[in-house]
């Protein structure tokens, strides 16, 4: 069983059965965000997998259906097992890195991720050049991995990048911001939004349908830059949607549990198994 996106192609006996977690198709729906040899190497590897013995899993009835349409087969042959939130405030917030990067609790919006084209943080220039008109900040966590993303960091000029953070700093910067957004056009599952739901963050989201899925009626919503400006500041202008978003959030992620997420992957594997 892996996790991880791989797993092997050649199995060591006749019968033996095997598991694995593809997160998305992000290497054929978004392929300008990868490196041609990463590119080259998932596509090849994922339709091997198809085709044999090997049981797939997703994380979100979006993933499955965007899988099963590049890798040509069933949707049924997909299982869907979503991910989990608590892990985000299971470790206590390090508010240092506020003091470090002269932050003000609830005076500033934050953004969560890489830096791979297909998180469209670029969308947010409108947002970062507009929020210093209201005395707040955009706050970016995140970096880049060069082996996998084809991409450079996107310059947003009005932007505080922190780079990327611990996971007791991360906590701190959900917990603390007075909203969070989330750019991206092309998620398998879309975490950040789960795990600012789960700090008590309200959310503003894109609209594509796996967010709607994930998110449901605990985001606000927006397409374009224009949207997801006045979106945010919906939030900071309205305190009645903000204390709505963040009630509705915590009810949301009570469904994205890890100790749901292993039951039903045990589940899977006592399935499985039993056809060996």
């Amino acid at each position: 069983m892996n996790l991880g996106n791989t797993g092997p192609l050649i199995l060591p006996a006749r019968n033996s059965r095997q598991i694995v977690v593809i997160h998305d198709a992000g290497v054929f729906s978004t392929p300008q965000s990868y490196s041609q040899q990463f590119r080259v190497y998932y596509k090849t590897l994922h339709r091997l997998l198809a085709s044999g013995r090997t049981r797939i899993v997703t994380v979100s009835n979006f993933a499955r259906n965007d899988i099963a349409r590049h890798l040509r087969i069933d949707p049924a042959r997909i299982s869907v097992i979503t991910e989990g939130a608590e892990h985000a405030t299971r470790l206590p917030a390090d508010r240092t890195i506020l003091e470090r990067s002269g932050l003000e609790a609830g005076k500033y919006v934050l953004a969560v991720g890489n830096m791979a084209p297909h998180k469209d943080f670029a969308a947010l220039d409108h947002l970062a050049a507009t929020l210093p008109q209201r005395g707040l900040k955009l706050v970016i966590s995140g970096g880049m991995n060069k082996r996998v993303f084809d991409t450079d960091m996107p310059d947003l000029q009005h932007a505080t990048y922190v780079g990327r953070v611990t996971d007791e700093e991360l906590h701190a910067l959900y917990r603390d911001a007075g909203c969070f957004v989330f750019p991206s056009i092309y998620e398998g599952f879309g975490l950040p939004p789960v795990e600012a739901m789960e700090a008590g963050c309200p959310v503003v989201a894109r609209d594509i349908p796996v967010l709607r899925e994930v998110c449901g009626q605990a985001a606000l919503y927006g397409f374009t830059p224009a949207d997801l400006t006045s979106r945010v500041l919906e939030i900071f202008d309205n305190p009645d949607v903000a204390r709505t978003l963040r009630h509705a959030g915590r009810e949301q992620v009570n469904r994205y549990r890890w100790s749901i997420a292993a039951g039903k992957l045990l589940d899977i594997m006592r399935e499985e198994f039993s056809k060996c």
